[in-house]
């Protein structure tokens, strides 16, 4: 592939690194001028994404649109999970083999950078699939409840009596997209490591028999990624 111009090759080299041939299905976000002109030339789709501090958004918007951006998002994963879960079904429908969007995580996917499979507005889930478990766990220093959704859409109701774990739990499941219910009486008077120990427990085993067998053929790994700078 010949290299038009210096600026192609950050998104050119990411997609060569992680054996991705570069089609319109791959996503490719950036908040720059340059990463839209990289995008479009490696070709990809390059999605700009505006920044808390630009004080002009509406301008911001039009600068990257003008660059070569295919859509441009606000802060926040939201509204880059629409582009993810639009890209995907259109890759369904062109290529129903395929599962969802060819690529790892230079496009995003829908597990947050692996496959993405294809279809629906449920970001590619099987709308056939249900993937839920309810946990009830009794200790003697704790008493959990956790009802879990994998295919869901970020509603969460968390509540642990450790302010700081209740954020991040509800933080895993925005992100995840995943609807978690979770209630834990623990013996906090004497310290929260059993009450972080056994609601991660709880919130294993949930996932565990959730996705139990067959249930787990579309899951991807995550944290899989090569960033160039």
């Amino acid at each position: 592939m010949h290299l038009r111009s210096h600026r192609r090759r950050p998104c050119y080299w990411l997609c060569k690194k992680m054996a991705i041939a570069p089609s319109p299905c791959v996503l490719f976000f950036g908040d720059t001028v340059d990463d839209m002109v990289a995008g479009v030339d490696a070709g990809v789709q390059p999605i700009g994404v505006l920044l808390a501090e630009d004080s002009d958004a509406a301008a911001a918007a039009t600068t990257l649109s003008e660059a070569g951006a295919h859509g441009v998002v606000g802060v926040g994963v939201g509204d880059l999970i629409e582009h993810v879960v639009a890209t995907a079904a259109v890759s369904s429908i062109d290529n129903p083999r395929s599962g969802g969007a060819s690529g790892g995580g230079a496009s995003g996917g829908g597990n947050g950078g692996g496959s993405s499979s294809g279809g629906g507005t449920n970001g590619g889930r099987d709308a056939g699939l249900q993937r839920v478990a309810t946990v009830q766990r009794k200790t003697n220093e704790t008493e959990i409840s956790c009802v879990l959704n994998v295919d869901g859409s970020g509603k969460n109701s968390i509540s642990t009596g450790v302010g700081f774990y209740d954020h991040m739990i509800g933080a895993f499941a925005k992100h995840g997209r995943f609807d978690i219910t979770l209630t834990c009486k623990g013996d906090l008077h004497i310290d929260d490591h059993h009450t972080v120990e056994d609601v991660a427990i709880a919130l294993g085993t949930a996932f565990r028999e959730a996705t139990a067998g067959a249930k787990r053929h579309r899951i991807a790994r995550f944290g899989h990624a090569y960033v160039p700078l």
